[in-house]
């Protein structure tokens, strides 16, 4: 008996064929993580505008954050003022790559607002600095991009 290889066959195996591939692409789709920025992003929704005036506090100053590194040290220096170390707020290291390598550290700026960071905990990588500062009543928001060594 030989096969016949008509039009027929050919749209049967060609639909059989995109049918596996699209099921193949859902178990690929389903087998991968993908991490969002923020797991209750509707309740963070609410609060961006006060973001977005904290920012605008950011950008209207003279100076922006300055961040160095020397030897293994991550010195993050906030823009100037009278006093510095009146400032609270948190320094959000946010990995791209993976959220479980997100580390978060409270402002503790000296009187200059210089404020050492040991990178023990921060994995060789590109991360997002996302530093969310108050002084004197005032909030400050800014994003930079930094590599650790």
């Amino acid at each position: 008996m030989k096969f016949k290889f008509n039009w027929g066959t050919g749209i049967t195996l060609f639909i059989l064929l995109f049918i596996s591939f699209y099921i193949f692409l859902i178990f690929l789709t389903k087998s991968k993580t993908f991490d969002m920025v923020i797991d209750d992003y509707y309740p963070e929704s609410i609060i961006f505008e006060d973001q977005i005036e904290k920012t605008r506090q950011a950008r209207a100053l003279n100076e922006v954050i300055d961040i160095q590194i020397i030897n293994d040290t991550l010195i993050i220096k906030l823009p100037s003022w009278e006093d510095s170390s009146l400032a609270s707020g948190t320094f959000d290291f946010y990995r791209p790559s993976n959220a479980n390598d997100d580390v978060s550290i409270a402002v503790k700026v000296n009187r200059l607002g210089i404020q050492k960071v040991y990178p023990s905990g921060l994995i060789s990588g590109r991360y997002v600095l996302k530093a969310d500062w108050e002084i004197n009543g005032i909030g400050y928001y800014d994003e930079i991009s930094v590599y650790v060594p």
